[in-house]
């Protein structure tokens, strides 16, 4: 927001503020999980999107989310903006 008419410092800024927390975020993340999650044959992505229509039209995550107790979202904080 800071710079809409300047790409390159914006993304500059990105590099600097927000990729070290991205990359502190996405670590913690299971491989295994993202390989579910990225099928690499036609089968597999035909099963992953029918199990996601699925899960959709019944409604499971909103599900999920209500019956969970706790938020899951980890105790992620934004870095603070800098000036730039």
């Amino acid at each position: 927001n800071r710079h809409p008419d300047d790409l390159p410092t914006a993304l500059a800024n990105y590099d600097t503020v927000l990729r070290p927390f991205v990359g502190e975020i996405q670590a913690q993340v299971n491989p295994r999980l993202l390989r579910l999650a990225m099928p690499t044959t036609q089968r597999a992505i035909n099963a992953f999107q029918a199990a996601t229509a699925l899960a959709c039209s019944l409604r499971i995550p909103d599900l999920v989310a209500r019956w969970s107790k706790e938020d899951r979202g980890g105790d992620w904080r934004l870095p603070a903006p800098n000036a730039a």
